[in-house]
């Protein structure tokens, strides 16, 4: 199954796990060195903040407890452990082609708060603001 198909599958049915997203930003103050300042109001010293949270949109998610599955992972290049989750975004979700590192994913129909930040098996860089 590939391309419209899939995303109608994920986005257009309740198989999908409703989710959003919030892209995370470099803080003016960590710009000079990379260094965030402590005392700053906007990232209060992380060095990063994050956008308005998108609207919802449903996607495929994994919790990454099979050894296939990891195996799978392995194949294409990427690395996966034990505990690892997989997202599977359709292309008209507004993350497609755009998730970044320190970037944050949120379950929206969960009765805890659940939420994620991208840490990516490979280095990537914030976007520019």
């Amino acid at each position: 199954m590939r391309g419209k198909s899939f995303d109608s599958l994920l986005s257009g049915s309740r198989l999908g796990t409703l989710l959003r997203w919030a892209r995370a930003r470099r803080c003016p103050c960590a710009e000079a060195d990379g260094e965030a300042r402590s005392t700053c109001e906007v990232c209060k010293g992380r060095g990063r903040y994050y956008d308005a949270w998108s609207d919802n949109f449903r996607a495929g998610f994994l919790g990454q407890d099979s050894q296939t599955l990891m195996n799978m992972l392995k194949q294409m290049g990427g690395t996966a452990d034990v505990g690892d989750a997989v997202l599977v975004v359709p292309s008209n979700a507004p993350c497609y082609a755009n998730i970044w590192e320190h970037d944050r994913i949120q379950l929206v129909d969960s009765t805890d708060t659940v939420e994620w930040t991208v840490t990516p098996s490979s280095p990537l860089r914030l976007p520019p603001n």
